[in-house]
């Protein structure tokens, strides 16, 4: 049989472990509130970001060639097949 002394200090013992389990669990769930509300500001800075670089980026100059076919616009595969046509050339007659 345990002596009085002994039972108290088991007693504290799981209390304290109990304590500490607790504010582990009180520190875990913090940190999880933490990061989900860094993801969450990283998020509104990536949005204010683009945001920046939108406005700072310079207007798009109308094209002097408003019908081409291509334009800097187009996508890669259309400019690379307008280089690819054979190039017709026009003779001057004098």
């Amino acid at each position: 049989m345990l002596s009085g002394v002994e039972r108290v200090g088991w007693k504290s013992r799981v209390t304290e472990n109990s304590n500490i389990e607790a504010e582990l669990a009180r520190v875990r769930a913090r940190l999880d509130d933490l990061d989900a509300q860094r993801q969450k500001l990283q998020r509104e800075m990536a949005s204010l970001e683009d945001r920046l670089i939108a406005e700072q980026a310079p207007a798009v100059k109308q094209s002097a060639f408003e019908n081409a076919p291509v334009t800097n616009a187009s996508p890669s595969h259309e400019k690379v097949d307008l280089f690819r046509r054979p190039v017709q050339t026009h003779r001057l007659s004098l």
